[in-house]
């Protein structure tokens, strides 16, 4: 965290261990991405992402910056190499923000920048606005082939709707936006869309004071919830049927903090009880009778009870 000489908070970097060892099994492709926070105190969400084997969004990074500028971008690349180093074939993916583009140079001199197709085939849109229904389905089967012959017949068709449109993706580069001219590998990461997701799914949390918004965890499991309580969170574990509080584990039963989660999650309550509580168990407690005493004449006393003398005590 990086405060002011007032101590007022200017900065925070977050990269949990899990994303650190996580990323050593994943292609190295970083998406880059900045939002603005909507609360009071104002803001910008930053985060670093990539995608797994399964194409499922392995958060890498975020934090919060005070705007999306060169200071504050140079030191979030500078947090996020001393977490994860430089791999080999490593690459950045973001939309052309300037300060990204500059400091990722200076701090990843060796790594190459791409562009994210979907933001530059908006700039296309806006300069050129006549071409951009022809030209659309073109440009993304462009950015996206794997030989060279068919890039050539795609520029070809480029060329004859709108030379213009030609030779400004020239100008942006080959290498920044298409897949066949990239010097390493960016795999299926066209875009920054992944990022986007992750802005997406902050919606709410971004309209929270910075603090509460940071403290808004999303589990990574299906079992393991957070429930807030009178201001304070616990930790609810359903698989292990733990709370933080104590309950659940000790009495065996859902304490409140689990029984909200069962109920946000329509889970069977019982499910989660110890058997002791079930009914079944306890009709099982009595299921053999205790039967009557028959008359004292009908009584089969052993003889070595009959003959047993019990005195009255003192």
């Amino acid at each position: 965290m990086v405060k002011s000489p007032k101590n007022e908070f200017m900065y925070v970097y977050i990269s949990l261990y899990i994303f650190i060892r996580g990323f050593d099994h994943c292609r190295p492709i970083v998406v880059v991405d900045g939002s603005h926070l909507k609360s009071y105190y104002t803001g910008t969400f930053v985060s670093a992402s990539t995608l797994d084997g399964a194409g499922h969004i392995l958060p890498l990074a975020y934090g919060v910056i005070d705007s999306e500028n060169d200071v504050a971008w140079m030191w979030f690349f500078e947090q996020f190499k001393i977490a994860y180093g430089e791999r080999e074939n490593m690459c950045i993916v973001s939309y052309r923000n300037e300060s990204i583009i500059k400091f990722v140079s200076r701090v990843y001199p060796d790594v190459p920048h791409f562009a994210c197709i979907w933001h530059l085939w908006n700039n296309v849109y806006k300069k050129f606005k006549k071409s951009h229904a022809k030209l659309s389905e073109i440009y993304f089967s462009m950015a996206k082939t794997y030989t060279q012959a068919e890039f050539d017949s795609l520029m070809e068709k480029v060329e004859k709707v709108d030379i213009r449109v030609k030779e400004y993706l020239e100008l942006a580069g080959y290498e920044k936006w298409t897949r066949l001219y990239a010097p390493v590998n960016r795999g299926w990461t066209m875009t920054s869309n992944i990022a986007e997701s992750i802005s997406a799914a902050l919606v709410s949390a971004r309209e929270l004071p910075i603090y509460d918004f940071l403290e808004e965890v999303v589990p990574s499991t299906e079992y393991l919830h957070t429930v807030n309580d009178g201001g304070r969170n616990y930790t609810v574990c359903l698989l292990e049927r733990k709370c933080v509080c104590g309950r659940f584990q000790v009495d065996e039963l859902p304490c409140p903090h689990a029984w909200a989660v069962l109920k946000s999650k329509f889970l069977m309550p019982e499910e989660y009880c110890s058997n002791y509580y079930k009914p079944n168990t306890i009709v099982m407690t009595y299921d053999l009778p205790v039967y009557p005493l028959p008359d004292r004449n009908d009584w089969n006393i052993p003889e070595h009870i009959a003959e047993e003398v019990v005195l009255p005590p003192k």
